[in-house]
C-alpha cells in the first residue's frame, strides 16, 4: 500500500513538472544574424534646365528702295514749254513746210508763220482722251489776221473737233470729217466782244464732254454745240494765217485737265 502511494506521488510530481515547464515563458532563441544590407543612397544632382527662349517675331522691314523715276508721259498736266517738244507731233494742214517756225524760248512756245493760209497744229501724242478740258493763253504779236485753235478727239482716220478764235473778234466751232466730207463741217460761227482784238493776250478754253462741245474766251462761254460722231482722240492746238503775214503768236502754256 505504501509502495502504491509512493508511485502516485511520484506521478503527480512528474505531472506538475511537465505542466510547469509548459507554462513557463520560453527563453528567446538567438536567431542567426541577418546579413547587413548596404543602404541605397540616391544622390540627386540638380541639372540646370535648358530654357528655350521664344523670341517675339521681329517685324520684317522691307528694304528701302528709291522709286524709279517714271518715264510715262503725264496725261493731265500744264505744259509750260520749258523743254523740248518731243511729245508733240506737228502737222501742217495747209501751206508748205519751210514757211513756218515753231520753237520754245524763254518759257514760251513761239509760232512764226511767213506765208498766207498756213495752219500748223501740234498734237500731244502719248495719250487719247474722251472727256477733256483744254486751255491756252496766246499773245498776238503781229498782224490782226490769224486764228488760235484748240483740237480735241483727234483721230487721223475719222477727224477731229476744232475751236477757234480770230484776232479780229470772230470765233467758230468746226468738225473735220475725214470719212465722208474730207473737210470742215461748220457747227457754229459768230463774233464776240469778249475776244481781245489786235496785239493782245487771250485765254482760250475748250471742253469736250460727251456730245457737248463748248468754247470759252477769257472765262466767258461763247457757245455750246452738240455733236456725236467722235468719241475719243488726241488733243492739241495750233495757229493759222489767213490773208496776211507774218503771223507771230506766243503761247504761255497749254493745259490738259479733266472737266
Amino acid at each position: 500500500m505504501k509502495t502504491k502511494r509512493l508511485i502516485i506521488i511520484t506521478a503527480i510530481t512528474a505531472l506538475g513538472i511537465v505542466v510547469f515547464s509548459a507554462c513557463a515563458p520560453a527563453t528567446p532563441t538567438e536567431s542567426a544574424p541577418q546579413p547587413t544590407q548596404t543602404p541605397y543612397v540616391i544622390v540627386v544632382t540638380p541639372t540646370a534646365a535648358e530654357v528655350t527662349t521664344t523670341s517675339e517675331p521681329s517685324a520684317q522691314v522691307a528694304p528701302t528702295t528709291e522709286a524709279a523715276p517714271s518715264n510715262e508721259a503725264p496725261k493731265f498736266f500744264r505744259e509750260e514749254f520749258d523743254g523740248d517738244l518731243d511729245a508733240y507731233e506737228q502737222t501742217l494742214w495747209t501751206g508748205r513746210f519751210g514757211k513756218d517756225e515753231i520753237y520754245t524760248e524763254e518759257g514760251k512756245l513761239k509760232v512764226r508763220l511767213n506765208a498766207m493760209y498756213l495752219a500748223p497744229y501740234l498734237t500731244y501724242e502719248p495719250h487719247t482722251y474722251t472727256d477733256v478740258r483744254l486751255e491756252v493763253t496766246a499773245e498776238n504779236l503781229a498782224y490782226n489776221d490769224n486764228h488760235i485753235t484748240l483740237v480735241c478727239r483727234y483721230d487721223e482716220e475719222l477727224g477731229w473737233y476744232e475751236f477757234s478764235i480770230g484776232s479780229n473778234g470772230l470765233f467758230r466751232i468746226n468738225y473735220y470729217d475725214n470719212v465722208l466730207v474730207k473737210g470742215h463741217v461748220r457747227l457754229w460761227n459768230g463774233g464776240s466782244n469778249d475776244i481781245k482784238m489786235g496785239r493782245q493776250i487771250n485765254k482760250v478754253t475748250a471742253e469736250c464732254i460727251g456730245t457737248q462741245l463748248s468754247l470759252y474766251v477769257n472765262d466767258v462761254l461763247l457757245k455750246t454745240v452738240e455733236h456725236k460722231d467722235l468719241k475719243e482722240g488726241r488733243v492739241g492746238f495750233g495757229v493759222s494765217s489767213i490773208d496776211s503775214f507774218p503771223v507771230n503768236v506766243d503761247f504761255e502754256y497749254f493745259d490738259i485737265s479733266q472737266p
